[in-house]
């Protein structure tokens, strides 16, 4: 699952197997997909899930845990 604001690139699956290793930032994710504004250019792209792999934008931050109360 990606973040708002998290760094992604294309992971050479599905359409982005012949893209170059551009950067982009997740604007919005829905439950299908996840909408990346690229570095250079002014583009919003939908993508699947499995098109992007995260740089690591938020490894040294503290999780978010949600806990269901009854």
């Amino acid at each position: 699952m990606f973040q708002i604001k998290e760094i992604v690139k294309p992971s050479g699956k599905g359409r982005t197997a012949d893209w170059p290793q551009n950067i982009g930032t997740v604007t919005r994710v829905t439950a299908e997909s996840v909408l990346v504004q690229w570095h250079d250019c002014a583009i919003e792209d939908e993508m699947k899930f499995d098109e992007l792999v995260s740089t690591g934008t938020f490894n040294d931050s503290v999780p978010v845990v949600v806990a269901e109360l009854p």
